[in-house]
């Protein structure tokens, strides 16, 4: 009996190391494989109703959330975007401690940016646009109007340097009073209330606004011209432990740029024409 149990015991061994050879472990940098096996995506999104947010019903909502959910279904994979609300300045730390899969929200790449993170490629470009007041009282075409004035763009993106070098340029005692903001929502409010004179926004997440509410009293400045559009190409930030997924998602998304699907989705959202948004220059 001692010998058959023996047996058995080396036979059962043997069928549990055949199994862990049959059904290999996941690995931890394959985002694609935990998102099958859990069919839940964790995504940051932002509070901006054109590009990123939540909507009534606490879902991801937004172009950033549908390009995602059309790369999903491309990819064969049954999951819900898993929306995590938060400003723009947070996405980098929150990817950095893993409190997120990416982010259903555009980011420009730059260089420091790429030392902390993964990137997608380049999905379509989202140049800035200087709103100020209804009617111009002040007479601004262009940063240099905004010295001895107050000017404001949100937490973390490239523009906070844009109206720096700007103050830095204008005549002595005469600089930018800049302020900085969580949302770019709130650099508009404060630009109809009066207290901000002009702002770096998205151009179609500003116009988005506005065409909510024409009577808001806001309008982009006219002359103004962005100082490097291809460098405003925004793509999505991923947690830097995935590494292979963004060579997975750049395959998808050029086949869904390829089959008109990606057009089709900005046109639905009012991004029309897309080409605006889909062609680099």
């Amino acid at each position: 009996m001692k010998t058959f149990g023996h047996r058995l015991a080396s036979f059962i061994g043997l069928l549990a190391a055949s199994a862990a050879v049959a059904t290999p472990a996941m690995a931890d940098d394959d985002l694609m494989a935990k998102i099958k096996a859990t069919k839940r995506l964790e995504a940051i999104v932002g509070q901006s109703p054109a590009w990123s947010t939540v909507d009534a019903a606490g879902q991801a909502d937004g172009i950033m959330p549908d390009i995602v959910r059309a790369f999903l279904k491309r990819a064969g994979i049954e999951a819900t975007v898993h929306p995590i609300v938060m400003p723009f300045d947070s996405i980098i730390p929150a990817l950095l401690s893993d409190k997120a899969d990416l982010a259903a929200n555009s980011m420009f790449i730059t260089p420091a940016r790429a030392k902390q993170i993964l990137f997608t490629n380049v999905l379509f470009y989202n140049s800035e646009a200087l709103f100020i007041a209804k009617g111009n009282p002040l007479g601004i075409k262009s940063l240099a109007g905004l010295c001895g004035h107050t000017g404001a763009t949100y937490k973390g993106t490239v523009w906070v340097s844009i109206l720096e070098k700007a103050s830095k340029e204008c005549p002595a005692g005469k600089s930018i009073d800049i302020r900085l903001y969580a949302t770019s929502d709130l650099v508009l409010q404060d630009i109809i209330a009066g207290r901000v004179d002009g702002g770096l926004v998205d151009q179609y997440a500003g116009l988005y606004t506005l065409s909510k509410d024409p009577n808001l009293k806001f309008e982009i400045a006219p002359g103004y011209v962005s100082p490097n559009r291809a460098a405003n190409g925004a793509a999505i930030p991923i947690n830097p432990k995935y590494k292979s997924f963004a060579t997975t998602f750049n395959k998808v998304y050029a086949e869904l740029l390829a089959n008109g699907t990606i057009k089709g989705l900005f046109e639905a959202r009012g991004f029309k024409p897309a080409e605006v948004f889909l062609r680099p220059e």
